[in-house]
């Protein structure tokens, strides 16, 4: 869960301000005149660089406890965790 929220954080976590820090002060038009996708560049707008923080420790979370429930890391456990993970995270950002 440490892992999926830190995704929504890092690259997000501008969507709670969308209001006030875009659509008040007028920057979200420079979005809308863009060839790109709005939301897209409104994602990809700021990225806050305290998620990685929050990565580390799910990244640490996870290996410890795979260590310590003896869990097989095999190439198909590990694409698991990655989808599991993405998925998750765009959960958060949903």
């Amino acid at each position: 869960m440490v892992l999926a929220k830190s995704i929504n954080h890092m690259f997000a976590d501008n969507l709670w301000t969308i209001g006030h820090d875009y659509i008040r002060s007028g920057g979200f038009d420079r979005f809308l005149v863009r060839p790109i996708n709005p939301l897209f560049h409104l994602l990809a707008d700021r990225f806050c660089h305290d998620g990685v923080g929050n990565l580390a420790v799910g990244l640490t979370l996870t290996v410890t406890a795979l260590r310590t429930l003896d869990v097989v890391v095999t190439p198909l456990t590990v694409l698991y965790l990655v989808v599991v993970v993405l998925s998750g995270g765009v959960i958060f950002i949903s």
